[in-house]
């Protein structure tokens, strides 16, 4: 009778490998709190004395325009975003079709407004009422990656009871129990990391801002702390593939 002892690296190939290679594009969205909440700027007054309405109308419609070119790009992103939940997707998209809405009526209030205050209002409205760059922007880019993140935490969870009996019953490198152990650990708090996250975040409105610029910040932290969670777990797997193989053993009888 022969019997072979199953490697431990070819279990962990299996069950690591998939969720390893969900890392190889993972970034953190340059528009988060940063790059998007530049472009926001307080209210303040129609810029100049209104000279012509023409020109404080162009005004008015080059913020529109800027919006709504955002408002493109994070329709994108939310459509292709493979991880977003069924819930966070269906939010996201609510928020930008209403978004999308407002500026169209707005739009058509600046194309017919008779005169520069009226013209000062829509401006105020625009900025006040729908801020897509410091608010919209890095709510759907945090939302998606914070997805995507808890996405690859489940994968790696989902993982563990196979990888507790490889180590258990195939052998593997030295230190393998102290490996796994790391791993869990690591995936421990990549969830604890990520727990709550998109509920807080898709509750943020444009008047909360400029306070929840805060809940942005620590949103960006807390997932910057699990992606080094996940990818130093992910490289416990690999230490534990780069390990001997254990040795097969053949019974004659």
């Amino acid at each position: 009778m022969s019997t072979t002892r199953r490697p431990l690296r070819a279990v962990v190939a299996r069950v690591l490998l998939p969720a390893a290679l969900g890392l190889g594009a993972l970034s953190v969205p340059a528009a988060a709190v940063g790059a998007a909440t530049s472009r926001s700027g307080a209210p303040g007054r129609l810029a100049g004395s209104c000279p012509t309405l023409a020109t404080a109308r162009q005004r008015v419609e080059q913020g529109l325009a800027t919006r709504s070119a955002d408002l493109s790009r994070l329709d994108a992103v939310v459509a292709g975003a493979a991880s977003l939940t069924s819930s966070d997707r269906a939010t996201l998209e609510t928020d930008l079709s209403d978004e999308a809405n407002g500026l169209a009526a707005l739009d058509q209030a600046a194309a017919t407004a008779a005169t520069c205050p009226a013209l000062a209002e829509d401006r105020r409205a625009m900025v006040v009422t729908f801020r897509v760059g410091s608010v919209l922007a890095p709510e759907v880019d945090l939302v998606v990656l914070a997805d995507r993140l808890s996405s690859l935490v489940a994968t790696l969870t989902a993982y563990e009871p196979a990888l507790r009996s490889a180590v258990a019953g195939a052998g593997g490198p030295g230190g393998a129990e102290a490996l796994l152990a790391d791993y869990e650990d690591r995936v421990r708090v990549a969830a604890g990391d990520l727990s709550g996250l998109t509920a807080t975040l898709l509750a943020q409105t444009p008047a909360g801002y400029p306070a929840n610029r805060a809940v942005f910040t620590q949103a960006l932290a807390a997932e910057k702390a699990a992606r080094r969670q996940v990818r130093a777990a992910t490289a416990d797997g690999h230490r534990l593939l780069a390990g001997p193989a254990p040795a097969t053993t053949t019974t004659s009888g």
